[in-house]
């Protein structure tokens, strides 16, 4: 072989190891940083901004998002939190729960709170969205779905024969929650609710 196929085979042998270690960077579990700089970031970042995402929210404050890759085969989790993007595959599931895990990190869901073990420290985070409650009277019953969306608190209003309303948050001042707009109030007190449309108002009682 010559002095320059030898040198030529070398090139190409480090291209390839360069192209392999760059696959590996790119499919990693943990990006470190949230300013997406590749096109699989930017996806990963769009789904933890859809809708179907959760929000919890941790005792000191800090907003974490997930979002459940539930319906293909291989089950994942997308996490967001106030550092890191996560992805933890599936490792168990029960009733209402499931297990993601991937070397130190874990991310355990049960019911509306999730055990997250972030390699360093672990920590108890409370579902803030969605929270779904379902009021009724005497006459009528409402399902509630509560949102936290870009920085903000909805609520969505579900009757029957009536055409959904989403309300932004208007007021807050414990027990109370008011979310209204110009013509529809939803007003929350720990079991109550009262809704009033067009100045007038009917009340109601929490049933689950």
């Amino acid at each position: 072989m010559t002095y320059k196929g030898f040198f030529t085979a070398i090139a190409i042998t480090v291209f390839i190891f360069a192209c392999q270690k760059k696959t590996q960077s790119d499919t990693v579990d943990i990006y470190n940083s949230l300013q997406p700089n590749n096109e699989a970031e930017i996806t990963l970042i769009e789904k933890l901004n859809d809708p179907k995402a959760y929000v919890y929210r941790a005792p000191n404050g800090a907003i974490y998002r997930a979002y459940y890759l539930i319906d293909q085969t291989d089950k994942k989790v997308i996490i967001q939190s106030p550092e890191h993007i996560f992805i933890l595959p599936q490792k168990e599931t029960w009733a209402k729960g499931a297990l993601y895990e991937k070397n130190t990190v874990l991310w355990e869901a049960q019911d509306n709170q999730i055990r997250f073990n972030s390699g360093h420290t672990e920590e108890i985070l409370y579902q803030i969205s969605p929270i779904v409650k379902n009021f009724a009277n005497e006459t009528e019953q409402i399902k509630i779905t509560a949102t936290f969306e870009n920085d903000k608190n909805y609520v969505l209003l579900e009757r029957k024969d009536v055409p959904n309303v989403k309300l932004p948050q208007c007021e807050i001042n414990l027990p109370k929650v008011k979310y209204c707009n110009d013509t529809v109030t939803w007003m929350e007190e720990e079991e109550h609710a009262s809704l009033t449309v067009k100045g007038i108002t009917s009340a109601f009682k929490l049933k689950n």
